[in-house]
């Protein structure tokens, strides 16, 4: 017998409410056609073709917070709400990239392409031998946001791929790109909450591979 599931429930079946907390946009992942998930960024060939990737955003979405093409902004969550990728003791980086407005993806929802915005893989600088061995600011470019989907509460993991709906938020940045986030939409601007996006009524709510998370957009 069919059984209808609440979404957005904790290993203890709990519900989780991030949409309360002003996280309204769904984040999900595609895969762009000319790049190979995270391998193809050492192809400079193929940088001739796409350099770096961008968080794609609906103009209405857009126009609602205020968005342009290239803004950069942030992507947080209520389990980041940092928006950090924490890579080593007392190193982080932001999850900050640029915005793309389109009307390929659907309203609510924003979507990043992975296999950009490396920090190892040749692209920092490395110490080796005592020798430092300079790292290649053009595999750096663009935003890896996975570090921004919902994390369990209680296990302190992912384990929401039977509710693959990630809540965000996307807050205007002045840095460089690089940071991420889920479902319910805030905008802050100087410190200071602008204004926030609540689902339109009626709308589907439905969002393949994502949980809750915040966008950021820059200062």
């Amino acid at each position: 017998m069919a059984t209808y599931l609440e979404p957005y429930l904790d290993c203890l079946g709990r519900p989780l409410e991030d949409e309360k907390e002003g996280y309204g946009l769904k984040l999900i992942t595609f895969r762009e056609i000319v790049h190979t998930k995270s391998r193809t960024m050492v192809d400079y060939w193929l940088h001739g073709l796409m350099q770096e990737n961008f968080f794609m955003v609906h103009p209405q979405d857009a126009l609602n917070l205020g968005l342009k093409d290239g803004d950069t902004v942030k992507v947080v969550s209520a389990s980041n709400p940092e928006g950090i990728w924490p890579i080593a003791e007392g190193v982080k980086k932001p999850i900050v990239g640029k915005v793309k407005i389109t009307e390929m993806i659907r309203p609510g929802t924003v979507t990043f392409s992975l296999g950009f915005g490396h920090w190892a893989y040749g692209a920092s600088d490395i110490v080796v031998d005592g020798k430092v061995i300079k790292g290649d600011l053009r595999r750096a470019r663009g935003v890896h946001a996975n570090a921004a989907m919902r994390v369990d509460p209680v296990l302190k993991n992912m384990c929401f791929d039977r509710f693959p709906r990630r809540q965000c938020r996307i807050l205007r940045h002045p840095g460089q790109a690089g940071e991420s986030v889920r479902d319910v939409v805030s905008v802050v601007k100087g410190g200071q909450q602008l204004r926030q996006m609540q689902p339109s009524p009626g709308r589907k709510k439905t969002c393949d591979g994502c949980i809750g998370w915040k966008l950021k957009t820059p200062l």
